[in-house]
């Protein structure tokens, strides 16, 4: 189980920007899987990472520390969508 509580480590502003830029892709885009709302952020996900989000997935490999924080950012986005 992860405690989402417990993450310390800060995220710097570029992946703060990289992770807003995301939501918003996901937030305003078109539902193309209606019933599989998993599947459909995943795609965004691997569109955003082959674009403009690839500094924020070498973070999170690279870096176990922010690795937590930004998993949790992604499941908070996940949650709002």
């Amino acid at each position: 189980m992860i405690n989402l509580d417990s993450n310390d480590y800060v995220i710097n502003k570029k992946d703060q920007k990289l992770l807003k830029q995301f939501e918003k892709q996901v937030l305003n885009s078109q539902i193309l899987y209606p019933f599989h709302q998993i599947k459909h952020i995943n795609c965004e996900f691997f569109h955003f990472i082959k674009g403009s989000g690839k500094d924020l997935l070498l973070d999170f490999v690279m870096q176990p520390k922010k690795r937590n924080v930004i998993f949790s950012e992604l499941l908070f986005i996940s949650y709002k969508y």
